[in-house]
């Protein structure tokens, strides 16, 4: 028996797999927005929302892995290997090859000061106060944890407690450098990934809303703050955001 690689096959395997990925992707993003709505009944458990979210993102890594194996194996198109992690190399169709490796490549995104992995674009009005908001975001990160190492069990809520300090009560002086002191203790320690996304997160914040930051830490909390929240942060509506 003999394996063609210039016949019809490769090409409808290609698109078959790069389909299911597209497929399993959609439904992982799905399962990703329940399983951060905590979403749950009597016939549909949460354990069973989170098993689902990961094995299908496991399952579409696989199918990518296909989509871009079948890809080169294709004589018709003359792709290279590398066209699939170095981005814009390729002359068959360059624009959309590059797009793919971009997403793939972690390097070249890191290059670029961004990195893979889940995100949300959101423009907040000029009365919303961006560290108010980054907040509550990282009170919630630092609930969510499984309570498997010290960066989750102590880290991430005394981050918690400096970032609200500067945010609602004006920091002073105390919460900046309390922050500052916490982030490359928690960073790159936990048993998982999840503590250095609370501090990216952080550190993001901090670099965006630089003018706010010196703000809060030298005048007090701004008036953005009385604002209704407008990020939809689970069990937010239960706690009390006091401010000064």
């Amino acid at each position: 028996m003999t394996v063609s690689f210039s016949g019809p096959g490769l090409w409808y395997a290609t698109r078959a797999a790069g389909l299911v990925t597209l497929l399993l992707l959609t439904l992982s993003a799905l399962l990703g927005v329940l399983t951060a709505g905590r979403f749950a009944s009597p016939t549909w458990p949460r354990f069973l929302t989170v098993g689902l979210h990961r094995n299908l993102s496991l399952l579409a890594l696989v199918f990518v892995a296909l989509h871009i194996a079948t890809t080169v194996l294709d004589s018709y198109t003359s792709i290279q290997v590398s066209a699939a992690f170095i981005p814009f190399i390729s002359s068959y169709k360059r624009g959309w090859l590059g797009l793919g490796a971009i997403a793939l490549a972690q390097p070249t995104l890191r290059a670029a000061g961004g990195a893979m992995g889940a995100g949300i674009v959101i423009a907040l009005p000029v009365t919303s106060c961006g560290l108010a908001e980054t907040a509550r975001v990282v009170r919630y990160l630092a609930e969510e944890t499984a309570g498997q190492c010290g960066p989750c069990v102590m880290g991430l809520p005394a981050l918690a407690d400096a970032l609200a300090d500067l945010a609602y009560q004006g920091g002073r002086g105390r919460a900046l450098d309390q922050i500052s002191r916490l982030l490359p203790v928690i960073e790159g320690r936990g048993a998982c990934r999840h503590p250095d996304g609370a501090t990216k997160l952080v550190r993001s914040a901090l670099r965006t809303f630089s003018a706010e930051v010196q703000w809060h830490d030298q005048r007090g909390a701004c008036y953005g703050v009385r604002r209704d929240p407008l990020l939809p942060v689970p069990g937010d509506e239960e706690r009390e955001w006091g401010w000064k």
